[in-house]
């Protein structure tokens, strides 16, 4: 195995791509889109924004909100990577259904490492 110096250790890290995975979810009544879809893996600045973002009035954090949030900022056409939703979205895809909100949820989270409890902190 080779050996890095530590500035190619830097630029190795600093330069890593986010990982894109097919969605293998099937999507209910949504099956038109099957093999269309990818999530791009979410930074933990994707994550914060979907938390703040998703604050109430009473600063209180909406779990649905910073659902929508992450689905915004990972959801994206799989063969041009293209992302499909802006962070403007992001209360338009808190109002779809669990059965759609949920699977993306848990591919999302299960793709870029991220645990419940990390998704609700504030």
């Amino acid at each position: 195995m080779a050996k890095f110096t530590k500035e190619q250790i830097q630029e190795k890290l600093l330069n890593r791509k986010k990982r894109m995975a097919k969605l293998e979810v099937s999507l209910p009544d949504l099956e038109e889109l099957d093999d269309q879809l990818a999530l791009v893996e979410l930074s933990a600045l994707d994550v914060e924004y979907a938390q703040n973002a998703s604050k109430g009035p009473d600063g209180e954090t909406s779990e649905v909100m910073t659902l929508a949030g992450m689905v915004a900022r990972s959801l994206v056409i799989h063969d041009t990577k293209e992302r499909i939703f802006t962070d403007n979205h992001t209360g338009a895809i808190a109002e779809w259904g669990l059965l759609v909100l949920q699977p993306l949820g848990e591919a999302i989270r299960k793709g870029s490492a991220i645990t419940r409890s990390e998704a609700r902190k504030n």
